[in-house]
């Protein structure tokens, strides 16, 4: 009786070995398999889409990657604009403002980004729902000023509350 236990317990673990292997196996081949690159048209116009705000800094919890994490982070936008300049196919930026806050650190940032990328006679133009709503739109729409054109909705509203400075 000890034998055939010992033979289904060899079976089971030698089964269970092979499954984990093809699946490590399976992972590591759809990680490090190279997809044939597209080919990229001859005038691209880039769109930046910050209607979900923008982040300083990476999370580095693994889950959040593997759910395919869509968070826009300040270096890359900075990072890319910056290539984007220097390459003759790149045309313009479609930029889109949400009713997310943007700091106005980050609106500085981005805006002199914008502003390198403009100075190549690449053309640039934001689009807005709103500036402000029920707040301030003070940052987004300083960002925005840095296009050729701004489009806003219709039905949008444009709140311009400045900026506040307070010393204790």
């Amino acid at each position: 009786m000890r034998r055939i236990g010992r033979i289904f317990l060899y079976l089971f673990a030698s089964v269970g070995a092979l499954v984990t292997l093809l699946v490590v196996s399976a992972i590591v081949i759809a990680v490090t398999f190279d997809k044939p690159e597209a080919e990229l048209p001859e005038r691209i116009v880039l769109r930046l889409d910050l209607d979900k705000g923008i982040s300083d800094s990476r999370s580095d919890d693994p889950w959040r990657q593997l759910r395919g994490d869509r968070t826009v982070y300040l270096y890359d936008v900075i990072a890319t604009l910056g290539a984007a300049a220097s390459d003759e196919r790149v045309v313009g930026l479609a930029l889109r403002l949400g009713a997310s806050r943007i700091g106005l650190a980050q609106a500085q940032e981005l805006r002199e980004a914008i502003a390198a990328f403009r100075s190549r006679d690449k053309f640039v133009m934001a689009f807005a729902r709103t500036f402000g709503g029920l707040g301030n739109g003070t940052s987004e729409y300083y960002l925005a000023s840095a296009a050729n054109e701004i489009w806003l909705q219709p039905s949008g509203q444009l709140a311009l509350l400045g900026i506040g400075l307070e010393t204790p």
